[in-house]
């Protein structure tokens, strides 16, 4: 990136000092040196946001990989618990899950589980916010994540109404960020694509509204003909 704005930067030279005087007539000297100056300018805001862009994703791989290589979110034998508890309730395992979590403080065992359910949070929830890498947490995590939505995803939603109904201040409870797991579901919808059909119709109706556009005339024109 250095290089590429160091030669840029010649190159720009060489149209000031070179190109100019050769190509236009000297009443134009002063609008091309302008437009001259104009491109140098575009450039350099060109090369510092891909140099902050690239630096920052440097900081956010490095972030990444220091906290999975503590193990961080990583499924483990802890999990047992909750699998031998579902298999003695399989014929109710929704209910189950929602027995635990209004009682997950008197399970001592599911105290290890919550530590990792909190470490995923805290991973999906950095993802969003920039402070980690979106494919180095999907390629190390992704299955985890995706794995503790679908089978927890009872549990999960029950903390939620729990956390609404024993919190005191309800505009906390308003805001969804603020909800238990809410960056875990988020990022699960992310790497799923649970949300992607959402975003395609979106994109289909702006592509059809900026395609009409240019109809707009024609289109004023037929309805000023007809009425």
């Amino acid at each position: 990136m250095i290089n590429a704005s160091f030669l840029a930067g010649v190159l720009i030279c060489l149209l000031v000092y070179v190109g100019i005087p050769t190509l236009t007539k000297t009443e134009n000297f002063p609008l091309a040196s302008a437009l001259a100056i104009i491109v140098s300018a575009t450039i350099a805001l060109f090369s510092a946001f891909f140099t902050i862009n690239n630096t920052n994703k440097r900081i956010r791989e490095k972030n990444t990989i220091d906290v999975i290589g503590q193990g961080k979110g990583q499924i483990g034998s802890e999990y047992l618990f909750i699998k031998n508890f579902l298999e003695t309730n399989s014929q109710q395992e929704k209910e189950a899950l929602e027995f635990l979590a209004e009682n997950n403080i008197k399970f001592k065992e599911m105290h290890p589980i919550l530590d990792k359910l909190n470490e995923l949070e805290h991973l999906c929830e950095g993802l969003f916010k920039g402070f980690y890498d979106k494919e180095i947490i999907r390629n190390t995590r992704g299955t985890a994540i995706i794995r503790v939505w679908e089978r927890l995803e009872p549990y999960m939603l029950e903390r939620r109404k729990i956390q609404s109904k024993t919190t005191i201040h309800k505009s906390f409870t308003q805001k969804p960020e603020t909800q238990p797991f809410y960056w875990l579901e988020a990022t699960y919808k992310l790497f799923t694509g649970k949300d992607h059909k959402d975003n395609e119709l979106k994109v289909l109706l702006w592509a059809n509204f900026l395609l009409l556009l240019p109809c707009l005339p024609a289109i004023i024109a037929i309805f000023q003909l007809v009425y």
